[in-house]
């Protein structure tokens, strides 16, 4: 019954974003000039879009978007996530990669915009990846991967041999 809820809300939501659109396409014409009349619909219209945006988001959506707020407001965690995506993922064998995975959080520590078992994991990872990098690094790429809107990923990355390390496609 909630996927039915959550489906009816979805195809409320794509038929309320038509009605926006339809309706933005015809507000700025060369016969209408901008206005504050014109400035106060179109806000009204975002705040349309975003109030039954936010009502057809799943709990996993919602989980995400809250682990998002709490990453924006980490920035050493935002450093360590990009420096994540930058640099473990590109050494050709995982003992590198664990190498570099400890420095990065040597250097950055355990971002605390992860919740409480997710910061445990990554202390483990730490300190597992001295031992068992063949085990923790995959562990890591994966759990990357299947993260929703993960923030980092491997399959994301694509290095050309014609491109420098932070010119990344």
């Amino acid at each position: 019954m909630a996927s039915h809820t959550v489906k009816t809300q979805r195809d409320s939501l794509v038929i309320l974003s038509s009605n926006v659109v339809s309706r933005a396409i015809s507000f700025r014409t060369p016969q209408r000039p901008i206005t504050a009349g014109l400035v106060d619909e179109t806000c009204t219209l975002a705040a349309e879009l975003l109030t039954a945006t936010r009502s057809a988001r799943t709990p996993l959506e919602k989980s995400e978007a809250r682990k998002m707020t709490r990453l924006l407001a980490d920035s050493a965690g935002k450093e360590l996530t990009f420096h994540l995506a930058d640099e473990v993922f590109r050494p050709p064998t995982v003992k590198e990669q664990a190498r570099v995975f400890r420095q990065l959080i040597a250097r950055h520590g355990i971002p605390i915009y992860l919740k409480p078992h997710q910061r445990i994991m990554m202390r483990v990872g730490v300190l597992a990846s001295h031992i068992f990098p063949d085990i923790v690094m995959p562990a890591i790429t994966e759990k990357s991967l299947a993260t929703p809107n993960a923030s980092f990923s491997p399959a994301k990355t694509i290095i050309s041999p014609a491109t420098s390390p932070h010119e990344i496609t």
